[in-house]
């Protein structure tokens, strides 16, 4: 009985107190299934918290503000992570989120610099790029069109800094990349021969259903990047060995998204603009009359014939298009320059394929053993070039001066030509220089007209160099390459005759003649200004200067009035080439604008493109204008146009600049790579803190000597005088001096050279003399 009592007791207290908590383990196994699928977060509910907030907030206050548990981080963080790719929230510096509509956003094209440096060109007008910092660029690659937000305040400087939020366009769809290493079975790992690219791509050799030998090119079409973050990717031709110029030459039209075809629809008008214009051309004098007749019945306008007036092309060797031919004759008071241009502008029309085209390309891209041209070659090569023997229609100026060098007259006019002679800058250095003429075309004709044009030359140029205009005697690079071979087996530096700087001058008379004459005739014109350096760069340029043998022909206050004569005086001086290059580092880029302006570099009030339409669609533009100007029309390009126009052609202009600066690195690394361990000497170019490079004398070619090669010293960077000096033997290392250099390694990737000092010999420590007077003999001593 007594224990039926105890029991109920039990049982009526169990009633009153509350039931033990039970372990985690035991509450996580009982919850309910639909319980733990109301555990997802609400990514709507932060977008809306987000966009309340005024300022961004940091994670934890993110956590905390939403009532979230501190077991919910890892959820949460990836929450933020997914509506960030989505684009509604981001993520500033300091780990900080904030609604993206409360970030400035910009689009534009991602440019990667060879050291790395990530910059975003945004397609606001007046909008400076933007700096992406190391990892932030999202996966973007250089030329992808991309969005980015803004950073304001957070670095000082030009630039603001910015993140990638999303790739909008990647219009890289192949690229040339190197093979490497295996990864695992068949699967090969390869790098991007473009400096710019740092991703890894990794190809299925059985897939591709061939093997592939190490260090080999091949073109591929990337895929997905796994977890790993290294890109599938395709084979689409193997381009071969790195050592044909050939092969590096479409590395470069690659990596710079050079055009290397045309489309059927363009090909297919420039060919039967040819069949229509040449039908009846002949070379022979019988049939000249009747070609000249069937050109001036097809044409619209009313062309002068020109074919009696001893017109000559004067072009490089290699040269295949020939857009400008001269006559010179000397008169009594003075002389008569005509200068005839290809007439483009009647075979390509606003509108048709081949402008569309044109435009697009902006100009033609030269490599050293390939060109590829902004029109198709029935036009470039075939009824635009002047040719000799060959009737072309052209735009041409007659430009009358007395025997000072001034302008009498000057008048345009379509015309029809029949160039006498096709002649190279070497037969014109050994007709006029040499005097022998037995190899010159048209003979004692052509070099009389030769001599007359010699005489106008020397009279324009005495002009131009008075009123201020600036000369730059740089050296350049011509690579020696072997046509069977195809590899490039030296390179030179390339010459340069008087017959180069004829034609210029020449060509800069008829460029500032029609600049003047459309800005009389207040037509549209695309024109080709060169700003004054600005003052920051000039002080900079200055300072550096002071270090020079022309530190003390300096004046106090930086002046870009001086600059012509700087470089005048620097002729006579060891650093010549060095100041040449220094100065025209300080000036600002030529570029083409609707608006006239003045040009600096060559002194000129007004300045356009004329003379190369075949390779220029801002020369094109300005045959037009002329045009509507000579049959008082109205003009087909409007204002409006004319600044989008000028916009494409200087990017397109700094693309080909660029491209060929690419080329001459690649040739120049096959050139120095089986040259390791030798000597050269070389000129200090350039002074950094973290070492100085070089240019070798022998070849210009130019490479790094890094300052942790310098085991004998330590040394400190002096900006103001660009100077490496060492900090226990005060050896310094500055602009322009001569040192001898040994070739380390070739960085094929990034297109590096590097050097290091020949046998680590530091040059002489230079002293200056100190003198004292000894009282016993009282004689000057040089005192050590």
């Amino acid at each position: 009985m007594k224990k039926i009592i105890d029991k109920g007791k039990k049982e009526a207290l169990s009633c009153l107190t509350p039931p033990k908590r039970k372990k985690k383990k035991e509450r996580v196994k009982e919850s309910s299934p639909q319980k733990q699928k109301n555990t997802k977060i609400d990514e709507q509910k932060i977008v809306n918290f987000l966009q309340s907030k005024r300022h961004p907030l940091r994670f934890s206050e993110v956590l905390e503000s939403l009532g979230f548990h501190s077991s919910k981080k890892k959820q949460l963080n990836k929450t933020l992570s997914l509506l960030q790719a989505q684009g509604s929230v981001v993520c500033l510096p300091g780990d900080r989120w904030v609604d993206a509509s409360k970030v400035k956003e910009v689009i534009g094209k991602l440019a990667v610099q060879r050291s790395g440096a990530m910059f975003v060109c945004s397609k606001e007008k007046d909008s400076s790029d933007i700096f992406i910092p190391p990892g932030l660029e999202n996966g973007a690659w250089n030329g992808d069109t991309v969005r980015v937000i803004l950073f304001p305040g957070l670095r000082k400087g030009k630039n603001a800094d910015g993140r990638v939020i999303q790739i909008l366009d990647r219009p890289k769809k192949d690229l040339v990349v190197r093979v490497g290493s295996k990864k695992e079975g068949k699967l090969l790992l390869c790098r991007s021969v473009d400096p710019r690219m740092q991703a890894v791509f990794a190809i299925d050799t059985a897939q591709a259903g061939f093997s592939l030998d190490r260090d080999t090119l091949v073109l591929i079409e990337p895929g997905k990047a796994g977890k790993d973050g290294v890109f599938s990717a395709k084979v689409k031709t193997v381009l071969g060995s790195e050592n044909d110029v050939k092969v590096q030459e479409k590395i470069v039209k690659l990596n710079h998204e050079v055009p290397i075809s045309f489309s059927l629809e363009v090909e297919k008008e420039g060919s039967e603009i040819e069949k229509k214009y040449l039908k009846n051309t002949s070379k022979t004098t019988a049939s000249a009359t009747q070609s000249y007749k069937e050109i001036s019945k097809e044409s619209t306008d009313v062309r002068q014939d020109l074919r009696s007036v001893h017109f000559v092309t004067i072009d490089g060797e290699d040269a295949r298009d020939f857009d400008d031919a001269i006559c010179v004759y000397k008169r009594n008071s003075g002389w008569d320059l005509w200068v005839a241009i290809a007439d483009v502008s009647h075979f390509v029309k606003v509108g048709s394929a081949l402008d569309v085209e044109a435009l697009e390309r902006a100009n033609s891209y030269y490599f050293p053993t390939s060109v590829e041209p902004m029109l198709p070659e029935a036009l470039s090569n075939g009824i635009c070039s002047l040719k000799p023997g060959e009737e072309r229609m052209v735009m041409a100026t007659k430009i009358s001066f007395d025997s000072q060098g001034n302008v009498k007259k000057t008048i345009f006019f379509p015309g029809v030509i029949l160039s006498q002679a096709r002649l190279t800058y070497n037969q014109v250095h050994v007709a006029l220089d040499l005097k022998d003429i037995a190899d010159l075309p048209g003979g004692s004709d052509t070099f009389s007209m030769l001599e007359d044009a010699e005489e106008l030359y020397k009279v324009l140029r005495r002009r131009r160099l008075k009123r201020g205009s600036l000369e730059f005697d740089l050296p350049e690079p011509k690579f020696l390459i072997d046509r069977t071979s195809g590899e490039v087996s030296a390179v030179v530096h390339k010459e340069k005759f008087f017959s180069h700087e004829l034609i210029e001058e020449f060509m800069i008379i008829a460029n500032e003649s029609v600049a003047r004459f459309l800005i009389d005739k207040k037509a549209p014109c695309l024109y080709r200004i060169h700003p004054e350096p600005d003052v920051e760069k000039l002080e900079k340029l200055f300072r550096v200067l002071k270090t020079t043998e022309l530190g003390s022909k300096l004046p106090k206050s930086p002046d870009a009035g001086i600059l012509k004569d700087l470089l005048e005086q620097s002729e006579e001086t060891p650093q010549a080439f060095l100041i040449s290059r220094m100065i025209l580092r300080s000036m600002m880029q030529a570029k083409y604008s609707p608006e006239e302006g003045s040009h600096f570099g060559l002194a000129s009030k007004n300045y356009c493109h004329f003379t190369s339409p075949i390779r220029r669609y801002a020369d094109l533009v300005v045959h037009r204008s002329l045009k509507g100007v000579l049959r008082k029309k109205e003009v087909q390009v409007g204002v409006k146009d004319l600044e989008k126009t000028a916009e494409h052609c200087n990017a397109r202009e700094r693309v080909s600049q660029t491209a060929e600066r690419e080329i001459v690195k690649r040739l120049g690394c096959l050139v120095l790579k089986e040259r390791e361990g030798e000597t050269f000497e070389a000129i200090i170019t350039s002074v950094t803190d973290f070492g100085f490079f070089v240019e070798l004398v022998e070849m210009p070619l130019e490479g790094i000597v890094r300052v942790a090669t310098l085991k004998s010293d330590w040394f400190d960077y002096i900006a103001e005088r660009q100077e490496l000096v060492g900090v226990r033997t005060g050896v310094r290392f500055s602009l322009g001096q001569t040192l001898k250099v040994e070739l380390i390694s070739i960085n094929a990737l990034r297109l590096e050279v590097e050097f290091g000092l020949a046998g680590e010999a530091l040059p002489q420590k230079k002293e200056k003399k100190k003198f004292s007077y000894k009282k016993s003999k009282g004689k000057k001593v040089n005192k050590k």
